[in-house]
This record gives structure tokens, sequence and C-alpha cells, in this order.
């Protein structure tokens, strides 16, 4: 999988849906945005740690280069 797909999907996809659902619970929009941010953040974090310990899936979605 592209890199860019990846992030977008582990890390905007629940950004987004955290973010929907407080908006569309009367949350401030501005404390939705700092609590869709955490989100990302703790996506991303249990996707690393599910990557590296599950090494099919390091091997299906190996990291980039970091060039």
């Amino acid at each position: 999988m592209n890199k860019p797909f990846r992030d977008a999907a582990v890390t905007g996809a629940p950004s987004v849906l955290v973010m929907g659902v407080l908006v569309g619970a009367g949350v401030p929009a501005e404390l939705a945005t700092a609590l869709s941010v955490v989100t990302s953040v703790v996506a991303s974090a249990a996707y690393r740690w599910l990557r590296a310990r599950w090494p099919w899936l390091l091997a299906v979605d190996a990291p980039s280069g970091g060039k």
C-alpha cells in the first residue's frame, strides 16, 4: 500500500469519525478538533504497535525508506 494512502486511512478515518460524532452531538468545534487530533495520534501509535507484533502485516505494508 502506498504510504500516503495508508496514513490517510489509518489516521484520517478515525479522526474524521470522532470529529463528526462530537460536532453532531453538540460539542464545540474547538474541543472536537483537539480530540480528533488526539485520536489520530492514538490511531497511528496503535497501528505501529500492531504492525510491529504481526510480521505478516509488516511484510504487506513495509515502512518507507525515509529519504
